[in-house]
């Protein structure tokens, strides 16, 4: 992942209409930096050149997860909370108070027409109340690697704005 100071967005650009292509990219990347802390749509950035940087840290509770943060379990949870995030525009639990959160909160599925079962299986582990069930950021990386080699990108049609379809999309929010 590139840490260079180069122009760059935010992927909160592409909350709720963001393919797996995207975020497959996006985990691979951070999961490869392996970050200390929690990330949320607004530290995670973009070039126009298509490499994801991490930003400065910043505070959002959404993508807290319900220990707190507290290590490795912890930006595993917070990758999936902003996977989810990107991929259905709305916090994972509907922004809901993690303190609130409990092991009987079912993780919010995400539709078969936003990614492929494998992913949003992965996901939904990424997302576990108990942070001992979650993925360690190497086996995250294994995986992730493994379903870029199977499934093949798609964009979702009729689902995404027209611009956002190609990476011009990208350019043209650096100029």
């Amino acid at each position: 992942m590139e840490m260079e100071n180069k122009a760059a967005i935010s992927v909160s650009a592409w909350s709720g209409y963001a393919g797996e292509k995207l975020v497959r990219e996006m985990l691979s990347a951070i999961c490869a930096a392996q970050p200390a802390s929690v990330v949320n749509p607004e530290m995670v950035l973009r070039t126009a050149e298509g490499a994801f940087r991490l930003g400065k840290k910043t505070e959002d509770s959404a993508f807290l997860p319900p220990e707190g943060e507290a290590g490795e379990p912890s930006v595993v949870w917070s990758l999936g909370a902003l996977s989810y995030y990107l991929f259905m525009g709305v916090p994972v639990f509907g922004g809901m108070p993690r303190t609130l959160q409990t092991a009987a909160t079912p993780v919010p599925a995400i539709p078969p027409r936003k990614c492929s079962r494998e992913l949003a299986a992965l996901l939904a582990a990424m997302l576990d109340f108990d942070p001992a069930k979650r993925p360690a950021l190497a086996a995250l990386t294994k995986e992730l690697d493994r379903l870029s080699s199977v499934a093949s990108p798609r964009l979702l049609k009729g689902e995404i704005h027209p611009e956002m379809a190609d990476e011009s999309f990208w350019k043209e929010e650096m100029e």
